[in-house]
């Protein structure tokens, strides 16, 4: 994950009583998972499963905890302008502002183009937690397989606008 973070801080004091802060900040993060083995080299039909996209190494679930290697990149930008006015009267303090935010985000979802391929334990039908998903992976007996593709990128541009007294 990568950040960068800015800020310009303008204080102003207009007499003992009054003064103003006026603030411009800025917020940039982004999110990617690195290259990973197998990018469009076609292992999907080079491990026997012809008619699937040579996009991605195909993920085999076989109920170890490894994580597929599919790719996912999100950037993230917040632009922020804020102003304050402070009047001291005696006991008391009055408080003017106004604040803007507007936030930028990009993330284009991870997809597993070639496959995830979940392996059962058993080839018994209506038996539970019975057989070895390492034996099922090894004779190429799946239960079910997914294919997704990201078809659009998620864009949201929001404004925040907040005054106070």
């Amino acid at each position: 994950m990568d950040q960068i973070n800015g800020l310009f801080n303008d204080n102003f004091v207009f007499s003992p009583v009054m003064f103003n802060e006026f603030r411009l900040g800025y917020m940039r993060r982004r999110a990617t998972t690195p290259p990973r083995f197998g990018r469009n080299e076609g292992w999907a039909e080079k491990l026997g499963i012809p008619g699937v996209s040579p996009e991605s190494f195909p993920f085999f679930n076989i109920g170890l905890g490894v994580a597929p290697l599919n790719v996912m990149n999100g950037v993230g930008q917040d632009f922020t302008l804020q102003n304050n006015l402070t009047r001291l009267m005696g006991k008391h303090t009055l408080e003017l502002g106004y604040e803007a935010i507007k936030t930028t985000y990009k993330l284009a979802t991870a997809d597993l183009r070639s496959g995830q391929y979940n392996f059962g334990g058993t080839e018994l039908p209506f038996t539970r937690n019975t057989g070895q998903t390492f034996a099922s992976f090894l004779l190429g007996k799946f239960s079910s397989a997914t294919f997704t593709k990201g078809l659009a990128t998620f864009l949201p541009i929001p404004w925040t606008h907040d005054w106070y007294v």
